[in-house]
């Protein structure tokens, strides 16, 4: 008789390339700019600028905004209500607006 191959290998190779794109997608685009609303509330008006200034749409409560940095970029300042951050864009930013508007790079 026949005898059918242990699933094993296939199911293992498919969770392995799983897993891997899981972690590829959560440790989000090298060298781009993220901005998380952690305010509570719906976030209008902020601007990222690096060596031109964009206006982002709107980011609702726990939204993240992703953004590409143009090549050569060494400062990102984000401007929101008033308060701003700046860092070094050596290795991708991340900006938390949080309670009140206070904005903080990480």
């Amino acid at each position: 008789m026949w005898r059918r191959a242990a699933p094993w290998p296939t199911s293992g190779l498919l969770f392995l390339l799983t897993l891997g794109g899981w972690a590829a997608m959560l440790a989000g685009p090298g060298g781009g700019v993220q901005v998380a609303n952690h305010s509570g509330a719906v976030l209008r008006g902020a601007v990222v600028c690096a060596q031109s200034c964009v206006v982002l749409p709107p980011l609702w409560p726990t939204q993240t905004w992703h953004g590409p940095l143009d090549e050569g970029t060494r400062r990102v300042v984000l401007k929101v209500s008033g308060q701003s951050a700046a860092a070094d864009a050596e290795a991708g930013l991340h900006f938390v607006v949080g309670r009140g508007g206070r904005v903080v790079a990480e």
